[in-house]
């Protein structure tokens, strides 16, 4: 009951902080910052989250580097096929 208690005051804590008015003029600065295509490209999270992913995996495996740009370019396709419009 007490770690409830104590976690639900670490949340609250939390959400004031990243909702109050100062942070959120930050966020937006850094964001209007960007040039357009990246403001874009942030606005699709599915899409950042896909690039995330690819870019800790293909980070981790260690591959010679004509097998490393074809699996590049596979991720790609399957990228493109996937979030295609």
């Amino acid at each position: 009951m007490l770690a409830g208690f104590v976690k639900y005051k670490v949340q609250m804590k939390r959400q004031k902080s990243v909702s109050s008015q100062e942070f959120l003029t930050k966020k937006f600065k850094e964001l209007y910052e960007l040039p357009y295509e990246e403001r874009e490209y942030q606005f699709q999270p599915i899409i950042v989250v896909f690039d995330r992913i690819a870019d800790a995996l293909m980070s981790k495996i260690k591959l010679p580097k004509k097998l490393n740009a074809k699996l590049e370019q596979k991720i790609n396709s399957i990228k493109t096929s996937i979030f295609s419009e």
